[in-house]
């Protein structure tokens, strides 16, 4: 109570009542009583009680403890060694602390522990050997601390783990063997070479180790190669059957050195959920051939940005589709309209691909049929057209669309876009669009962000996007045919703006005069006010 601030803790009433048996001082202690009726510790939950200070050795008197709780806090120091020697404690939970130190060399002498969580401290060092011990382990979570070094094949010695989380740490050399009865393993942001071992996905429901600097091709690419190989399939029954074992729901292995041809992971019959962006792979993205009807049957999250795929933008996905990314690579052809008519899809990222041909009509589509895309994102996609699609109307989900650095030229389409009332960012820079500002912008009020930089626009700024209370960005430089001023009425909305950026021909005069009567109020809230060379 004392060493921890005890007089401090969110809840301390109670402690220390000397009228009372300390297993009743709060609803935080459980106890259990033995054959001669004496009453002890069997479990301390303090999660978030605003503990400080280092964790009492004492703690290692509780000899009967089998739960102890001290998440969410400010305890600071090392983790005493004493807490080790606790040969009865299940579950041992410190995340969301401060504490720092190695972990004790007699960490393995817990011989019943079953759940630790060290989550979120600054502990730092390698593991100790004995960790390695915990026969009785199913969860292990160490992440989002300062751990170094090479993690053990001993890790496969834990053969009753289950979960297991390395994240953001600092753990260098190969992925280290893991044991059959693992199901969730999390590798993320470390330092970890080599290649994937080929028993990577064997029994596992997760598996992700992003952000490192693991190299080659990825496993079971080999094994299902000939299933599109149209000289040598395989026959679709053997096919079917030797996925069906697999339940690999999530593979994340993004940005990392990852090479070869495109893993054929659509075949997975359980897969959920694939982040493979930032690697080097290269070749057509899978289509799936005779075989398409069971491409991607879970997949909600597909991401493979960042990286060398050629071919068409592939089609072969089911309605279950809610994020698919396959920008900054180098696909080719028009935008199929499947995309964006597939009844789950929620983002579409097909940004810096080598695209061309216009955004599809969705004219012939059921005029019933609603498009719950939230964000359609296609920039430097070498699109073109007379004047942007004047069906946008029908996406009347989306928050976000992004159809900058291309080659659009006309006006805006004013009903369109006036219709998209749940709107929160629009980017057309980079175009050769014409005409003027459409005032009906100003009555989507949920607009944060308007980019209309580098166009050909004419007309003056209208004073209706003063009524764009949560307005952030708004860019309008580049457009060497707008003239006039800033009109006073959308300088009120400065306090809540982040970056204002106009054409340098805009009137000096009253800019000057305008400004400066909030100028105080402005500079208080606001990261950055650009005016070019007015």
């Amino acid at each position: 109570f004392f060493a921890t601030n005890g007089t401090e803790w969110a809840e301390n009433e109670g402690w220390l009542d000397p009228q009372a048996h300390e297993c009743d001082w709060s609803n935080d202690i459980s106890c259990v009583t033995d054959p001669t009726g004496q009453r002890d510790v069997k479990a301390l939950n303090l999660v978030n009680n605003k503990l400080r200070g280092p964790i009492p050795k004492e703690m290692g008197q509780l000899f009967d403890l089998d739960s102890l709780d001290f998440s969410q806090n400010r305890l600071t120091g090392f983790i005493p060694p004493e807490i080790f020697g606790l040969g009865r404690l299940l579950r041992f939970y410190v995340s969301n602390n401060l504490l720092s130190g190695t972990l004790p060399a007699n960490v393995g002498s817990m011989s019943s522990l079953t759940d630790m969580k060290l989550s979120f401290n600054k502990l730092n060092g390698t593991l100790p050997p004995s960790i390695f011990d915990l026969q009785m382990m199913t969860s292990l979570d160490i992440s989002n601390n300062e751990f170094t070094g090479v993690v053990s094949d001993d890790l496969q010695e834990l053969r009753a783990l289950e979960r297991l989380n390395f994240q953001r740490n600092d753990f260098t050399g190969t992925l280290p063997a893991r044991g059959a009865s693992l199901t969730v393993a999390n590798f993320d942001w470390n330092q970890f070479t080599g290649t994937i071992p080929l028993a990577t996905l064997d029994g596992q429901r997760v598996f992700t180790a992003s952000h490192n600097k693991i190299r080659g091709k990825f496993p079971g690419e080999e094994a299902l190669g000939d299933a599109f190989d149209p000289n040598n399939p395989i026959p679709l029954e053997q096919l079917i059957a030797l996925l069906n074992s697999s339940k690999i729901e999530k593979i994340d292995m993004g940005h990392n050195e990852l090479s070869g041809t495109f893993p054929n992971l659509g075949l997975l019959p359980r897969l959920e959920y694939v982040d493979l962006n930032g690697n080097n792979f290269n070749g057509m993205f899978p289509a799936g051939g005779e075989y398409g009807e069971y491409m991607w049957r879970s997949t909600t999250h597909l991401a493979v940005a960042g990286n060398f795929l050629s071919g068409t933008l592939p089609t072969a996905f089911t309605d279950k589709l809610k994020y698919l990314d396959l920008s900054n690579n180098t696909f080719t052809g028009t935008i199929p309209q499947e995309l964006l008519a597939l009844n789950a899809m929620d983002f579409l990222k097909i940004s810096h691909n080598q695209l061309e041909g216009t955004i599809p009509s969705l004219e012939t589509i059921d005029p019933n049929k609603p498009f719950p895309i939230r964000s359609f994102e296609a920039r430097g996609c070498n699109l073109l057209g007379a004047n942007l699609p004047t069906n946008l109307n029908r996406l009347s989900s989306l928050e976000i669309v992004d159809l900058g650095e291309n080659s659009f030229f006309g006006p805006i389409p004013t009903a369109a876009m006036s219709s998209l009332l749940a709107l929160k960012r629009i980017r057309l820079d980079g175009n050769q669009l014409t005409s003027t500002i459409p005032p009906l912008l100003g009555f989507l009020s949920l607009l944060v962000e308007i980019d209309f930089s580098n166009n050909n626009l004419d007309g003056t700024v209208p004073s209706e996007l003063s009524n764009l209370k949560r307005l952030r960005v708004l860019s309008l430089e580049g457009n060497g045919l707008l003239d006039g001023t800033v009109p006073e009425s959308i300088c009120s909305i400065a306090p809540d703006a982040m970056e204002v950026d106009v054409p340098s021909q805009f009137n000096v005069a009253v800019v000057s005069e305008i400004i400066p009567v909030r100028l105080e109020a402005f500079i208080e809230a606001t990261a950055l006010l650009d005016f070019g060379n007015s």
